[in-house]
């Protein structure tokens, strides 16, 4: 089961050094609330499976990008892709995926082989209620890392040329 990793030891810091509000927001009873989420494996061993703040919230459950991205890149026909959160009226965050694909040709086959192999194998609340958008290639951080919020920024602001 995922939840959130908690570490405590004493090379911890106590706290934020004059910062009352970030020492609330991150420590809990002597524990430091990493943000990140977890489990434990078959053998002891944790592992990290995303960042909470990363994670999408639609209709009041959570939503692990990286579930998402790991399900989509198993496609032969996807060579990178990215998957975010943006607003939903209806279920508050939806998932948004941004595809890049191997082959330019027959794009709305591959969406719709893409929709629905996250609709058989996830729960409704994973589905890509925000969309499956096609893109040449995905923005990059300056250490060469995809950025979701960078790419759902862009696509919110309009400013992403999508292939379809």
């Amino acid at each position: 089961q995922n939840g959130e990793l908690y570490c405590k030891a004493p090379s911890v810091a106590l706290g934020y050094y004059r910062n009352e509000k970030a020492t609330a927001e991150t420590f809990k009873d002597g524990w430091l609330l990493t943000g990140d989420l977890a489990f434990r494996d078959d053998e002891g061993r944790v592992v990290i499976v995303d960042r909470l703040k990363q994670m999408i919230k639609c209709m009041d459950s959570q939503v692990a990008p990286a579930d998402l991205e790991a399900l989509l890149s198993r496609d032969e026909d996807v060579s990178e892709v990215v998957v975010g959160g943006v607003p939903h009226e209806k279920f508050g965050e939806a998932a948004v995926a941004f595809v890049v694909p191997k082959r330019f040709s027959d794009l709305q086959h591959l969406r719709e082989k893409l929709i629905e192999a996250v609709k058989s194998k996830c729960a409704f609340h994973k589905h890509l209620h925000g969309g499956l958008f096609f893109l040449r290639s995905i923005p990059e951080t300056d250490s060469g890392k995809f950025s979701r919020r960078d790419v759902v920024k862009l696509h919110l602001d309009q400013q992403i040329e999508y292939l379809d």
